[in-house]
Protein backbone atom coordinates (compact mmCIF):
# COMPACT_ATOMS: atom_id res chain seq x y z
CA UNK A 1 0.00 0.00 0.00
CA UNK A 2 3.09 2.18 0.92
CA UNK A 3 4.27 1.52 -2.67
CA UNK A 4 1.26 2.56 -3.99
CA UNK A 5 0.99 5.52 -2.26
CA UNK A 6 4.42 6.53 -3.00
CA UNK A 7 4.05 5.73 -6.89
CA UNK A 8 1.23 8.35 -6.47
CA UNK A 9 3.02 11.18 -4.60
CA UNK A 10 5.36 10.77 -7.20
CA UNK A 11 2.83 11.46 -10.04
CA UNK A 12 1.82 14.32 -8.03
CA UNK A 13 4.63 16.04 -7.88
CA UNK A 14 5.67 15.82 -11.84
CA UNK A 15 2.10 17.18 -12.29
CA UNK A 16 2.91 19.85 -10.16
CA UNK A 17 6.19 20.43 -12.02
CA UNK A 18 4.79 20.61 -15.06
CA UNK A 19 1.60 22.75 -13.96
CA UNK A 20 4.80 25.31 -13.07
CA UNK A 21 5.70 24.33 -16.77
CA UNK A 22 2.69 25.51 -18.18
CA UNK A 23 2.28 28.54 -15.74
CA UNK A 24 5.79 30.06 -17.07
CA UNK A 25 4.50 28.98 -20.54
CA UNK A 26 1.16 30.88 -20.03
CA UNK A 27 2.66 33.77 -18.62
CA UNK A 28 5.25 34.37 -21.27
CA UNK A 29 2.55 34.11 -24.06
CA UNK A 30 0.83 37.14 -22.12
CA UNK A 31 3.93 38.97 -22.42
CA UNK A 32 4.16 38.46 -26.20
CA UNK A 33 0.83 39.03 -26.71
CA UNK A 34 0.97 42.11 -24.86
CA UNK A 35 4.10 43.07 -27.40
CA UNK A 36 2.44 41.95 -30.35
CA UNK A 37 -0.58 44.43 -29.40
CA UNK A 38 1.75 47.29 -28.68
CA UNK A 39 3.65 46.67 -32.01
CA UNK A 40 0.19 47.12 -33.54
CA UNK A 41 -1.26 49.60 -31.90
CA UNK A 42 2.16 51.98 -32.80
CA UNK A 43 2.35 51.09 -36.20
CA UNK A 44 -1.03 51.73 -36.73
CA UNK A 45 -1.34 55.21 -34.71
CA UNK A 46 2.17 55.83 -37.04
CA UNK A 47 0.39 55.22 -40.30
CA UNK A 48 -2.79 57.47 -39.32
CA UNK A 49 -0.61 60.09 -38.26
CA UNK A 50 1.35 59.41 -41.41
CA UNK A 51 -1.97 59.71 -43.57
CA UNK A 52 -2.40 63.52 -44.45
CA UNK A 53 1.97 63.63 -45.68
CA UNK A 54 1.07 60.34 -47.71
CA UNK A 55 -1.95 62.12 -49.41
CA UNK A 56 0.05 65.18 -49.75
CA UNK A 57 3.12 63.47 -51.37
CA UNK A 58 0.32 61.69 -53.69
CA UNK A 59 -0.66 65.79 -54.61
CA UNK A 60 3.05 66.25 -55.09
CA UNK A 61 3.28 63.79 -57.29
CA UNK A 62 0.66 63.83 -59.65
CA UNK A 63 1.01 68.18 -59.73
CA UNK A 64 4.09 66.89 -61.68
CA UNK A 65 2.36 65.23 -64.33
CA UNK A 66 -0.78 67.84 -64.19
CA UNK A 67 -1.34 71.22 -63.49
CA UNK A 68 -4.05 70.95 -61.19
CA UNK A 69 -4.98 68.24 -58.93
CA UNK A 70 -8.00 66.99 -57.14
CA UNK A 71 -7.38 66.56 -53.06
CA UNK A 72 -9.45 63.12 -52.99
CA UNK A 73 -10.18 64.48 -49.33
CA UNK A 74 -11.88 67.70 -49.73
CA UNK A 75 -12.49 67.73 -53.54
CA UNK A 76 -10.54 71.09 -53.63
CA UNK A 77 -8.34 71.62 -56.79
CA UNK A 78 -4.70 72.26 -56.51
CA UNK A 79 -1.67 73.67 -58.51
CA UNK A 80 1.91 74.11 -58.39
CA UNK A 81 1.66 77.33 -56.52
CA UNK A 82 -0.54 74.98 -53.21
CA UNK A 83 2.89 72.53 -52.61
CA UNK A 84 4.45 74.79 -50.07
CA UNK A 85 1.01 74.06 -47.48
CA UNK A 86 0.77 70.75 -48.13
CA UNK A 87 1.35 68.24 -45.11
CA UNK A 88 5.20 67.06 -44.58
CA UNK A 89 6.02 63.79 -44.08
CA UNK A 90 7.73 63.89 -40.73
CA UNK A 91 9.06 60.21 -39.98
CA UNK A 92 8.89 56.90 -41.82
CA UNK A 93 5.43 55.95 -41.97
CA UNK A 94 4.95 52.17 -42.41
CA UNK A 95 3.53 50.41 -44.55
CA UNK A 96 -0.62 49.56 -44.48
CA UNK A 97 1.06 45.54 -44.94
CA UNK A 98 3.09 46.16 -42.01
CA UNK A 99 0.22 47.34 -39.95
CA UNK A 100 -1.62 44.28 -41.43
CA UNK A 101 1.18 42.13 -40.28
CA UNK A 102 1.50 43.14 -36.87
CA UNK A 103 -1.94 42.96 -36.32
CA UNK A 104 -2.14 38.87 -37.71
CA UNK A 105 0.51 38.88 -35.31
CA UNK A 106 -1.03 40.02 -32.39
CA UNK A 107 -3.97 37.67 -33.51
CA UNK A 108 -1.64 34.66 -33.23
CA UNK A 109 -0.44 35.83 -30.39
CA UNK A 110 -3.57 36.38 -28.66
CA UNK A 111 -4.06 32.66 -29.86
CA UNK A 112 -1.46 31.44 -28.67
CA UNK A 113 -2.11 32.62 -25.01
CA UNK A 114 -5.70 31.19 -25.19
CA UNK A 115 -3.86 27.55 -25.89
CA UNK A 116 -1.22 28.52 -23.41
CA UNK A 117 -3.85 29.02 -20.87
CA UNK A 118 -5.72 26.00 -21.90
CA UNK A 119 -2.85 23.81 -21.34
CA UNK A 120 -2.06 25.67 -18.20
CA UNK A 121 -5.94 24.74 -16.75
CA UNK A 122 -5.23 21.33 -17.84
CA UNK A 123 -2.60 20.78 -16.14
CA UNK A 124 -3.66 22.32 -13.23
CA UNK A 125 -6.87 20.71 -12.95
CA UNK A 126 -4.77 17.42 -13.77
CA UNK A 127 -2.75 17.87 -10.82
CA UNK A 128 -5.31 19.26 -8.39
CA UNK A 129 -7.19 15.69 -9.49
CA UNK A 130 -4.52 13.64 -8.80
CA UNK A 131 -3.85 14.91 -5.82
CA UNK A 132 -7.33 14.78 -4.48
CA UNK A 133 -7.10 10.54 -6.06
CA UNK A 134 -3.76 10.09 -3.91
CA UNK A 135 -5.16 11.49 -0.44
CA UNK A 136 -8.31 9.43 -0.81
CA UNK A 137 -5.92 6.49 -1.56
CA UNK A 138 -3.83 7.56 1.42
CA UNK A 139 -7.11 7.58 3.57
CA UNK A 140 -8.32 4.43 2.56
CA UNK A 141 -5.23 2.55 2.64
CA UNK A 142 -2.67 4.31 5.65
CA UNK A 143 -5.43 6.52 6.90
CA UNK A 144 -3.62 9.65 6.71
CA UNK A 145 -5.44 12.66 5.16
CA UNK A 146 -3.73 15.47 5.48
CA UNK A 147 -0.92 15.93 2.62
CA UNK A 148 2.03 17.33 4.28
CA UNK A 149 1.91 14.35 7.01
CA UNK A 150 1.71 11.84 3.93
CA UNK A 151 4.31 13.74 1.86
CA UNK A 152 6.61 14.41 5.33
CA UNK A 153 6.02 18.39 4.34
CA UNK A 154 7.57 18.21 0.81
CA UNK A 155 4.90 19.04 -0.99
CA UNK A 156 6.24 20.82 -4.23
CA UNK A 157 9.64 20.21 -3.84
CA UNK A 158 10.98 18.91 -7.12
CA UNK A 159 14.85 17.63 -7.87
CA UNK A 160 16.05 18.57 -11.46
CA UNK A 161 15.08 16.27 -14.64
CA UNK A 162 12.60 14.40 -11.71
CA UNK A 163 10.33 13.83 -14.61
CA UNK A 164 13.10 12.73 -17.35
CA UNK A 165 12.05 9.90 -19.02
CA UNK A 166 8.53 9.67 -17.86
CA UNK A 167 5.29 9.59 -20.41
CA UNK A 168 4.36 13.08 -21.44
CA UNK A 169 1.01 14.63 -20.51
CA UNK A 170 -0.89 15.30 -23.47
CA UNK A 171 -1.27 18.81 -22.30
CA UNK A 172 2.55 19.01 -23.23
CA UNK A 173 1.57 18.51 -27.15
CA UNK A 174 -0.44 21.64 -26.92
CA UNK A 175 2.55 23.23 -24.97
CA UNK A 176 4.96 21.86 -27.43
CA UNK A 177 2.32 23.74 -30.11
CA UNK A 178 1.68 26.71 -28.61
CA UNK A 179 5.40 27.60 -27.79
CA UNK A 180 5.90 27.07 -32.37
CA UNK A 181 2.95 29.25 -33.23
CA UNK A 182 4.45 31.91 -30.65
CA UNK A 183 7.79 31.51 -32.30
CA UNK A 184 6.14 32.20 -35.39
CA UNK A 185 3.86 35.53 -34.03
CA UNK A 186 7.39 36.72 -32.57
CA UNK A 187 8.74 36.53 -36.32
CA UNK A 188 5.96 38.43 -37.56
CA UNK A 189 5.95 41.01 -35.09
CA UNK A 190 9.98 41.08 -35.36
CA UNK A 191 9.29 41.77 -39.69
CA UNK A 192 6.18 44.25 -38.92
CA UNK A 193 8.47 46.32 -36.33
CA UNK A 194 11.47 46.35 -38.73
CA UNK A 195 9.07 47.77 -41.24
Amino acid sequence: YKRQVRIGIRKVRELAEKEDIFAAAFQEAGKEELKAEEAHLHLNAALIRGQAGILAQNLRDRLKESDVVVCPVCGSSHTAQDIAAFARRTHEIPSQEAVDEAYAAWNEAREQLGKAKEAYLAGKNAHARRKEEILRQSVALLGIADWETLTGGKTVELSAGATAGKQALPADAALAECAQKLSKAREAYDRAKAD
